[in-house]
């Protein structure tokens, strides 16, 4: 409940934040426009370029909510962590530590295994290379007996790429 109340609270006071500032740039935009320079009222309608800075800010306002929860977030965070702490005991907060430690190990690792996949398929991408380079000029191969000087390249640049298999 008090978690409902926290997001709430803050949600309603940044949504409020907003509306005011909303009234402030509504009220610049409009005396402005009144105010258009000569050069600009031929070209452009005062109500076109009104609407369009009014609607920019009205796409900002609508945003306005994700952004306020997104910024209370460590402070949700932390609350349920006391929460959770004072009813179910100690031994919760033991609980969390072990979960952060998973879950920093689990990022480590998916890290480790993108790079590790991102070296494998460069390492395809060189091997296909030379594929695609043997069978363009299959005729020059065959006719100045290049084939051993093809197969050796292929055969390093698949050990290569079976390294970074087995490091995956």
């Amino acid at each position: 409940m008090l978690m409902g109340l926290l997001q709430s609270n803050a949600t309603i006071r940044g949504q409020l934040f907003c509306l005011g500032l909303y009234y402030i740039f509504a009220t610049a935009v409009l005396r402005k426009g009144l105010q258009l320079h000569p050069a600009v009222r031929g070209r452009r309608k005062r109500g076109d370029l009104v609407n369009l800075a009014l609607s920019d800010v009205q796409r900002v306002l609508e945003q306005s909510n994700l952004a306020l929860q997104g910024m209370m977030a460590p402070v949700i965070a932390v609350a349920a962590i006391l929460m959770a702490a004072s009813l179910l005991g100690p031994g919760t907060l033991l609980a969390f530590f072990v979960v952060g430690l998973t879950v920093h190990g689990q990022m480590r690792i998916g890290k480790w295994q993108g790079r590790n996949f991102g070296d494998k398929a460069q390492r395809q991408g060189r091997r296909l290379s030379v594929l695609g380079e043997m069978l363009a000029s299959v005729r020059l191969a065959k006719y100045y007996v290049l084939e051993e000087r093809f197969r050796a390249r292929v055969t390093a640049e698949r050990r290569a790429e079976e390294e970074a298999l087995w490091r995956m």
